[in-house]
């Protein structure tokens, strides 16, 4: 990022795919709203053949599609898998935005403890009603790999993205990152069993006033066996 000349930055993953004309879009969006886009959510789409049809979709931009939002909307289409989500590959972004917020070296789940910062720091943020991104699933990514580390990772990186829609008002979204902060803290229970990530992880379920109407029954029903006795819920795990 230091080292780039142009004005603007996209990112594309290496096992990843774009349509053909994937720049010549973006470049549109950007020379209609030259003045004032610092940043752009488009949609993408998950797949896991190793096949080529995908890059061989091609569409013309269309100006009806892009729709500016305001800062409560982008923060809160970040905060859970959507068709915009909390991912630096399906945005275009000023360089500037990104300079003021390089993203961290060796932490895993960057995008969650960066992409809000992208948001504030951003004048005016535009979304694209379009897939212009296909997104890779396979075994062995960054993604699904589970370790300790990664998941510490993950959990400061939610905290942090939690705390900071608190201080700032962003009431939509830190109510639905809240839910997905508890969802993974579940996870961490089960896979984790005595490590600090355990710990830390159950005394965010203590804390969590969960619903029925929020989180749906089965969340509710997980957070209150914890409550009660992690242990019972780790003996329900082994059962399965």
């Amino acid at each position: 990022l230091n080292n780039a000349h142009g004005d603007y930055i996209c990112f594309i993953d290496s096992d990843d795919i774009v349509i053909n004309n994937y720049i010549s879009i973006l470049l549109n969006i950007i020379d209609n709203h030259t003045n004032d886009t610092d940043m752009v959510m488009f949609k993408y789409k998950t797949f896991e053949e190793n096949v080529a049809k995908y890059n061989q979709r091609q569409n013309r931009f269309n100006k009806d599609k892009l729709k500016k939002i305001d800062k409560n909307k982008a923060m809160y289409l970040l905060t859970a898998p959507n068709y915009w989500g909390n991912y630096v590959w399906n945005k275009i972004y000023k360089k500037e935005v990104l300079l003021n917020n390089l993203l961290p070296v060796g932490k895993g789940y960057e995008d969650i403890g960066t992409l809000y910062k992208y948001v504030f720091n951003s004048k005016q943020v535009y979304i694209y009603d379009d897939v212009l991104y296909y997104y890779r699933q396979r075994e062995g990514s960054i993604v699904h790999t589970r370790s300790l580390k990664i998941e510490m990772d993950q959990l400061e990186a939610r905290q942090n993205q939690l705390a900071f829609f608190k201080v700032h008002n962003y009431l939509k979204a830190y109510k639905r990152a809240e839910h997905y902060l508890i969802a993974s803290c579940l996870s961490f229970i089960s896979d984790f069993p005595g490590s600090k990530l355990y710990y830390l992880s159950l005394k965010c379920i203590k804390k969590y006033n969960v619903s029925i109407k929020n989180d749906g029954l089965k969340i509710w029903i997980k957070v209150w066996i914890i409550k009660f006795n992690p242990k019972v819920w780790l003996f329900i795990k082994k059962l399965k």
